[in-house]
């Protein structure tokens, strides 16, 4: 094993050098892949950690600098990697944290490292062809509706009132329905406005986005309705790989898997495995196999051909999620579009509605 080699953060004087000072910062994908392939080095050279995320703390702003600082003092101070990295959710992400502490616990850690790396980069060479909803524009054209409606309601709809009740008319169906609408509002604008604020500024602050919606997912239960991830499958692919046991893998990811639905599976299987049944027996019978993937592992018993059996279940899982997640999108877009394109149709024929009308009655 080659010789540790010390490194310093690049800094001066209180002053860090950045090579990435006068550009956009990195988003939560880029700067997760640097980690690990900084992490990577690290193991394989021997270097020490809590040095090495001391020196890459330098080269990120903000959040993504205090978590890598946080990491190093735990480091440095004793605490495991595993341990020191859960500290950081807003960091990394559930399946990267996973796999390092199941790479720490089997000695697979450079293995479980590159996987998550190769992972990292598929994942950010197709983000430029998924789809997105462009949040912005959505809260732009809701804040400049919203005035609109705001003024004609302040302006044009008591003088309508005054009209009709001086011609003893009674206001159009659609004209009243608008009225019910805006007295709900004009009640509640203020935390309206609160909430368009607050969405339009975790749109800069994507820490703080990524902690909502995993903290309102967990709320709400909707952690449990997901799909068996496929970084379980991975693993089970790397640990074929390497030979190793087996059992001892379902253990660490029954006790420490993300995934409530999934480690409650993985434990019924590993007692299952105890009691003597056949590993892919006891796995199918938690539904963590397939009937096909039942089959294959049983037809094949060649270690490599079963782990890239696996790999690939796992990367038509990830793909499939992915698609399910652009499906989303995708739809979001014309809903949007609809309900903006209803409401503002109710604004212009309730008050063109108004001068039929009054212009009907006249004549």
């Amino acid at each position: 094993m080659s010789e540790a080699i010390p490194i310093t953060p690049a800094s001066q004087s209180s002053i860090a050098w950045r090579s990435i000072s006068l550009v956009r910062r990195d988003d939560f994908d880029a700067i997760q892949l640097g980690f690990l392939q900084i992490l990577r080095g690290a193991v394989v050279s021997n270097r020490p950690l809590a040095n090495t995320f001391t020196a890459l703390a330098e080269e990120y702003r903000g959040g993504a600098r205090r978590d890598i600082r946080r990491i190093a003092s735990q480091l440095e101070s004793g605490v495991p990697l595993p341990t020191a990295c859960e500290q950081c959710p807003e960091l990394l992400d559930n399946e990267t944290i996973l796999t390092i502490r199941l790479g720490v616990h089997s000695g697979l850690l450079v293995p479980a490292l590159d996987k998550l790396i190769e992972i990292q980069r598929d994942r950010l060479r197709n983000r430029a062809t998924k789809p997105r909803v462009d949040r912005f524009y959505w809260i732009s054209m809701a804040i400049v509706t919203l005035i609109l409606w705001s003024g004609l309601m302040f302006f044009i709809y008591p003088t309508m009132g005054k009209m009709y009740e001086e011609f003893g008319m009674n206001l159009p169906t659609k004209l009243r329905l608008l009225g019910s609408v805006w007295n709900v509002y004009s009640r509640l604008w203020p935390f309206v406005f609160l909430a368009l604020f607050f969405f339009f500024t975790i749109g800069f602050a994507k820490r703080w986005e990524r902690w909502l919606f995993r903290n309102l997912r967990r709320w709400l239960g909707l952690h449990t309705l997901v799909q068996s991830p496929p970084v379980t499958l991975d693993w089970i692919a790397l640990a074929l790989r390497h030979e190793t046991p087996l059992l001892a893998s379902f253990s660490t990811m029954a006790k420490y898997h993300y995934h409530r639905d999934t480690r409650r599976r993985l434990l019924e299987a590993r007692n299952d495995m105890e009691l003597g049944t056949p590993t892919w027996d006891a796995l199918y019978n938690v539904k963590l196999l397939s009937a096909t993937e039942l089959q294959f592992m049983k037809s094949y018993e060649d270690r490599e051909m079963q782990a890239y059996f696996l790999e690939k279940q796992a990367q038509q899982l990830r793909n499939f999620q992915d698609r399910r997640a652009a499906l989303r999108v995708v739809l979001s877009n014309p809903l949007l579009t609809l309900a903006f394109g209803c409401f503002v149709g109710l604004i212009c024929i309730a008050f063109f509605e108004i001068l039929v009308s009054l212009i009907t009655s006249l004549t």
